[in-house]
């Protein structure tokens, strides 16, 4: 079996203990989880009091025939890339790290800044196996199996462990982006700017300063280039190219501060303002991977991050509710992104839905904790859903309303997994394992 281990996600809350072993070696009887990379923020990848499956070593490509590609599931979008780019293809949907393997993605049916075009990742899945509780090997498709297709895209992994997929790849001219950047004086001008600007390129994200009255901010949009200008070299380490800055520990306070965050607004402001042109994908579609361990930077206690989704009808009065409150709150968020999504076919407990969705990082404490509890409260009532990847504080009462397909997706879990094998400290949190 796996050796004793306080394991957290990427946002260093909550810690657990947990066993740590590696897929295919140490399942063991008890429950577990299966873990790829650890960039979910809360406690979706980690089984408290059982065994926590290391995935990372699955992560071998196993075909590439024109524009399809079979693979295990523990690869990393990195690797896949590194590979791709060079080669006239990329992966249609990628979330805003690169450190994530292709399971993992599957398993929170990630989104990207194409939603509007591209769909969520599962959009991109041909097929997917299913190593189920049971023994048995199940192949998942549209058409085989399609009910488990659909509930795996979303399932944090607790109806099985995801093994090989086939994925389809999007073909481009160049591995380069050709990037327009639009400033907004407020939050009404942004959300216009998305629902315009945003909706007529391939990818959009936007910046909101929560540090200034009006909410001003920035949308930078882009496409990929039709013709290499010279003025960058083609490379196959293109995609995963960045400088060596590190956070490389946590300090014993929350550096996030109301002059560091001031100071920082308007340096991301100004930097941001300044994007239009060409760029390297690695920079435009994971900028935070730029900073390696960057999430120690909030201190001992770790950070929340809380993203929802909001549907278009009254966004930006509601995306102004839910800033208000946190105005109100006195908690500083730091990373502010708003992206707005297109229509879905995701089912049960995929997050996507057409609307806006907003992202924001605060520093773990009893402040913060209410706040984030607050806001979920507040998005369901608006017809909103909260990101299971990002959540780490949301109560089951909060969960059922945002997701009308959950009951069908127990039905589903207890027929999978009657036992409970497969199970997170998020699904007790929640009461969905």
């Amino acid at each position: 079996m796996g050796h004793s281990k306080i394991l957290s996600g990427w946002g260093r809350y909550p810690r657990v203990h947990t066993s740590l072993g590696r897929q295919g070696i140490d399942e063991g009887h008890g429950q577990v989880i299966h873990r790829g990379l650890g960039r979910s923020y809360g406690d979706q990848a980690v089984c408290e009091g059982g065994t926590t499956l290391d995935n990372r070593f699955e992560n071998r490509l196993i075909a590439w025939e024109g524009n399809t590609v079979v693979a295990q599931s523990g690869l990393s979008l990195q690797e896949l890339l590194a590979l791709a780019h060079p080669r006239g293809y990329t992966v249609p949907v990628c979330p805003g790290t690169q450190y994530v393997t292709l399971g993992g993605c599957l398993a929170n049916n990630v989104h990207g800044k194409g939603h509007h075009r591209d769909g969520s990742f599962i959009d991109s899945v041909l097929w997917f196996d299913l190593h189920t509780a049971g023994g048995e090997t199940l192949r998942c498709s549209k058409e085989v199996n399609s009910d488990l297709y659909w509930a795996n895209a979303g399932g944090a992994g607790l109806l099985g462990y995801i093994g090989q997929m086939a994925l389809r790849l999007a073909p481009i001219k160049q591995p380069l982006l050709r990037t327009t950047t639009y400033a907004a004086p407020h939050l009404e001008a942004l959300m216009g700017l998305l629902d315009t600007k945003g909706m007529e390129h391939h990818y959009s994200v936007g910046w909101i300063n929560t540090a200034k009255k009006g909410y001003p901010g920035v949308l930078t949009c882009g496409e990929w280039a039709t013709a290499n200008p010279g003025s960058l070299p083609i490379s196959p380490s293109m995609p995963v190219k960045f400088s060596s800055i590190s956070v490389p520990f946590a300090p014993p306070f929350n550096v996030i501060n109301p002059v560091s965050l001031a100071v920082l607004n308007g340096f991301i402001s100004r930097s941001m303002k300044q994007k239009s042109g060409i760029q390297q994908p690695g920079k435009f579609f994971f900028p935070l991977d730029g900073i390696l361990h960057w999430n120690r930077a909030y201190g001992p206690h770790g950070l929340l991050q809380f993203q929802c989704v909001l549907p278009m009808h009254r966004g930006v009065e509601h995306t102004q509710l839910l800033l208000k409150a946190i105005t109100l709150s006195g908690c500083l968020p730091f990373l502010n992104v708003i992206k707005r999504f297109g229509p879905s076919t995701g089912r049960f407990l995929s997050f996507p839905m057409e609307g806006y969705t907003i992202a924001l990082d605060f520093p773990v404490n009893r402040s913060s904790i209410a706040l984030c509890k607050h806001l979920s409260t507040l998005a369901r009532k608006l017809g909103g859903r909260v990101y299971l990847a990002k959540d780490a504080v949301m109560t089951p009462d909060q969960l059922a309303p945002m997701y009308p397909e959950l009951d069908a997706w127990k039905g589903i879990k207890r027929q999978m997994d009657p036992s409970g094998k497969f199970a997170s400290a998020m699904s007790r949190r929640l009461k969905i394992d």
